[in-house]
């Protein structure tokens, strides 16, 4: 029975009839590697082409041992296996191949990195599973040979952000975010990105591949679990990311990782860039999180981005928090679907009974009606239409609600109610 230290030494071929087999199935899986990347397949086919060679299921693993892509016929290396996997190298703290240990894998599995250099910190995780439980020099020669497909393809694909990763990503913040994803499902799926205590949610006025992969690099450096997508928040594209915050305190997290954003990004755009964070809580209420940061951020902008946290030096504030909230504060504190509905019914139901586009166009109205202060101009400028178009809409919502948007206690009302709307939104 062969030794773990047997098993992962480098493949050792003796004899001259050994050397010419080996090199001739050397050649033959690289080329089989190769196949998939210079086709444009992307690091789905190259997986695919792993598990073919090595005769196993296949994980790649990004650097906070997330997972980027998979190929695994076998169905045993799940989205829970994947992250149970990540979690053991993660516990490692080296860039060693090892043997890894799991219930559902019998016979273990082998983690190679994937480095620039010898020592270096892994760029990502090539972890195979044989049906058979073997992993003979075949098998490590064919992930040594992947080793170096891998990292050309992340490269081409953007270094540590692929465009797999990027799109796979993006994918569960935006679920997340819009609390489409129950809390225990969400929390199986961000443990694949290291995640497991509670989280904050950064988002910055930047978007863009370039950005992500600066923010990514800010994390990875930082030593934090995080995931990191642009999404598009309130018509507009915004980097986003949920991070665990560990003992940091979010304000000051996002202030630094905000820093080394403007550092990646440079040019006369990093001044521009203004980011908020919500206050750090379980996974189960992260759209509660989220909420909060959209509205710090948009606090932050109504006041040019002079008002919150303090900026280092006395300068522009440029970081938004849970503490630039104003009435939004008693209602991230409700946050109970009944009241909140009943309430929003109590107010809006008139206008929202409509047709669903004008219903919209009403509320949009009405919200920025409120929010410059009953400034027919400007309010009219943003909505793009005519202020006596925008008289129109107003007249309209009084009429359906029985209010009147002259009397301050009204205004109030509607305000706290568009508020809750979508509070209530996210509770549904």
């Amino acid at each position: 029975m062969p030794s773990i230290d047997n098993l992962l030494q480098e493949p050792c071929l003796e004899s001259a009839e050994e050397r010419d087999d080996g090199l001739r199935r050397a050649v033959a899986v690289q080329q089989s590697l190769a196949r998939p990347a210079l086709e444009g397949r992307g690091l789905d086919g190259v997986a695919e082409a792993i598990s073919a060679a090595v005769g196993g299921g296949i994980l790649v693993l990004g650097p906070t041992r997330r997972l980027i892509a998979r190929h695994d016929p076998t169905g045993a290396l799940t989205d829970e296996v994947a992250a149970e996997l990540g979690r053991e190298l993660a516990a490692r703290g080296d860039s060693r191949p090892c043997l890894l240990a799991h219930p559902e894998l019998p016979a273990g599995a082998y983690a190679r990195p994937v480095s620039s250099t010898p020592g270096a910190r892994a760029q990502a995780w090539i972890v195979i599973a044989t049906a058979d439980g073997r992993v003979d020099e075949s098998v490590r020669l064919g992930v040594k040979q992947a080793e170096a497909i891998v990292g050309l393809e992340l490269m081409r694909g953007g270094g540590i952000a692929g465009e797999t990763e990027r799109r796979l990503t993006a994918g569960l913040l935006g679920d997340a975010i819009a609390g489409r994803i129950d809390g225990e499902d969400l929390g199986r799926r961000l443990a694949a990105f290291g995640i497991e205590g509670e989280v904050a949610v950064l988002i910055f006025t930047v978007a863009g591949a370039a950005a992500e992969r600066g923010l990514q690099e800010a994390f990875v450096a930082m030593e934090l679990a995080a995931a990191v997508s642009t999404q598009g928040i309130a018509e507009r594209e915004l980097l986003c990311a949920i991070v665990e915050v560990g003992e940091r305190g979010p304000i000051e997290l996002a202030g630094e990782v905000r820093g080394r954003l403007v550092d990646v990004v440079g040019g006369g755009q990093a001044g521009e860039i203004l980011a908020a964070v919500g206050q750090a809580r379980p996974v189960a209420e992260l759209a509660h999180t989220f909420q909060e940061a959209c509205w710090a951020l948009e606090a932050i902008e109504r006041k040019g981005g002079g008002s919150g946290a303090d900026a280092a030096g006395g300068g522009e504030v440029v970081v938004g928090s849970w503490r630039d909230l104003g009435v939004e504060s008693l209602l991230l504190a409700v946050a109970d679907e009944n009241v909140l509905g009943s309430y929003c019914d109590r107010l809006l139901g008139p206008v929202l009974a409509g047709e669903s586009i004008y219903a919209a166009e009403l509320l949009r109205s009405l919200e920025l009606f409120i929010l410059h202060n009953g400034q027919w101009e400007r309010a009219a400028r943003e909505l793009h239409c005519h202020r006596h178009t925008l008289r129109y809409r107003i007249r309209k919502v009084e009429e359906l609600t029985g209010r009147d948007l002259a009397k301050a206690t009204d205004r109030i009302e509607f305000w706290l109610a568009l508020r809750a709307r979508e509070l209530f939104r996210h509770a549904r």
